[in-house]
């Protein structure tokens, strides 16, 4: 399984996160991520019965999940 970590600007506060991997769009909510409210780190998945998939790479063509975060810095 695949576990992202990133750092969010001070004050951002998380609208939504979606995850597209060959055409297919995964919504997150917030039971499925994490937001350290001291280091402003996100993770992503911790839970809520999904997971993160990234394809294997196939005929040298590397397999790829984009990641959307939308929100604003209050």
């Amino acid at each position: 399984n695949v576990v992202v970590t990133d750092t969010l600007p001070e004050g951002f506060v998380i609208n939504s996160i979606v995850s597209v991997t060959n055409g297919v769009t995964t919504t997150y909510t917030s039971a499925n991520y994490t937001l350290d409210p001291s280091t402003n780190t996100l993770t992503l998945p911790t839970g809520g019965g999904v997971s993160l998939v990234v394809p294997a790479s196939s005929g040298g063509v590397a397999g790829v999940t984009t990641i959307t975060i939308n929100g604003q810095i209050n």
